[in-house]
């Protein structure tokens, strides 16, 4: 039986290969292989977390957009640079989804950060606001 390799270094290798340009598709099914015969398919959405987050330390950040509706190319243009600067990434990608519960705005998902400009995020710090008054 092959030994237990751990989360961090599966994510590392994992990294490596994308960032030496290996195909993606070929990346995942060996990962996808190894988590099924290892019977630890449990584990991918951690190792996935980790992966993105040793990603973003290498200049890669891959994020995702949720907003009420579809954001327009400048508005996300924008919002990638936003990210880039803050982020001090070389590369980003951003997976845009639309969220009809969303009221209006967006709110920016990425390795460790989160950015929420959703309405129903405003009226509630409003509300906070006024609570302490």
């Amino acid at each position: 039986m092959a030994q237990r390799i751990s989360r961090r270094l599966l994510a590392q290798y994992v990294t490596q290969q994308l960032l030496k340009g290996s195909s993606s598709k070929t990346v995942v099914k060996q990962l996808a292989a190894y988590l099924v015969e290892s019977r630890r398919t449990h584990e991918a959405d951690l190792i996935i977390r980790d992966v993105t987050h040793a990603m973003a330390e290498h200049g890669t950040v891959v994020g995702s957009v949720h907003s009420a509706h579809r954001l327009s190319s400048e508005t996300h243009e924008a919002i990638a640079e936003l990210v880039k600067e803050t982020m001090h990434a070389k590369t980003v990608q951003l997976n845009h989804a639309i969220d009809p519960e969303l009221i209006g705005g967006y709110k920016v998902s990425l390795p460790g950060y989160e950015l929420d400009q959703t309405i129903r995020h405003q009226l509630t710090a409003l509300k906070t606001q006024f609570k302490k008054a």
